[in-house]
Formats: C-alpha cells, sequence, structure tokens
C-alpha cells in the first residue's frame, strides 16, 4: 500500500507483512535498525561509528570489548556490545577506586534529579563519580584572561 506515494516500511512489495513484523521481532526501533543494516553500505557506517565511540574509552575498556562478535539480530548484538561497555566502564571505575563511572554522553542523556545526585553544584563530580570526557564534551570558557581574572578577584567580584 502506498501512502503519498511511499510504501509503508511494513509491506513487502506485494503489500503483505514483512517477517520481522508478523514475528513480533522487538521494538520498532531494534526492527527499523536491523532493516537498514542489511545495507553493506549502511552497515558499514554504523560500525565505523561504534568504533569511534569505542576509541574514546579508557584503553581496558577497549581491550575487553574489541574484537568480540555478538550473537543474533544486529539490534541484539548491539544491545549485548552496550551492556558489556556500560560493565566493563564500571569495572574499570571500581578498579580506580570509584563507585560509579559517568561519561559525558550519559550526562547529556540524564534528568537534572540524577545529575544532581552525581555532581555538586559547580558541575564536579562527587565523591565516588568517575567522570569521563569524551570529544563531545566542551569546557565552557568566557575567555578572560588570568590577569582580568585576578584583578577582578581582587576587587571582590567573582571569578
Amino acid at each position: 500500500m502506498t501512502i503519498w506515494g511511499k510504501t509503508h516500511p511494513d509491506l513487502d512489495e506485494s503489500n503483505n507483512l514483512q517477517a520481522d513484523v508478523l514475528l513480533g521481532s522487538g521494538s520498532v526501533q531494534d526492527r527499523d535498525r536491523d532493516r537498514s543494516l542489511r545495507d553493506p553500505t549502511t552497515a558499514q557506517h554504523f560500525l565505523s561509528q561504534v568504533a569511534a565511540q569505542q576509541s574514546e574509552l579508557p584503553e581496558p575498556v577497549q581491550e575487553f570489548v574489541g574484537g568480540k562478535a555478538y550473537a543474533g539480530s544486529p539490534s541484539e548484538g548491539y544491545a549485548a556490545y552496550l551492556r558489556e561497555v556500560d560493565w566493563a566502564n564500571q569495572e574499570y571505575a571500581r578498579r580506580q577506586g570509584y563507585d560509579r563511572f559517568i561519561s559525558d554522553t550519559d550526562v547529556s542523556r540524564m534528568d537534572l534529579a540524577e545529575y544532581d545526585r552525581h555532581f555538586d553544584e559547580k558541575g564536579q563530580p562527587r565523591d565516588g563519580v568517575l567522570f569521563w570526557r569524551t570529544s563531545r564534551s566542551h569546557t565552557l570558557d568566557d575567555a578572560t584572561d588570568a590577569s582580568s581574572l585576578s584583578e577582578l578577584r581582587h576587587r571582590g567580584g567573582r571569578a
């Protein structure tokens, strides 16, 4: 069936539901990801993005998850990979003497209450939190030079 000149993605060329819909294979997002990754170019692009994200993790985490193959559909394999990355990150934090590993990607997904649990009013990680910055992180800088900051502090301003 075409709607506004487009075929619905859950229908095949004969307007029958595709097998993955009939078999109830997970969420719509997983089903769409699995379909899109059938294309070798899309799959290669996805894998290169995963590799780029992985390259910014701590070395021991990269060594732990690197080169592994995950069973199941692409979505099932990716979910298993993400669980292993999370476990390895948390284990890395524990071995460094922290209770929790939080990356800047994690922060971007937090609501305010969760952020307040892990960071203080100055935005610094609370005790026990290992905050891992990647290339996503941007340090805010008002570009005020050190001499001007010193003068501002001397005059009683905040800096």
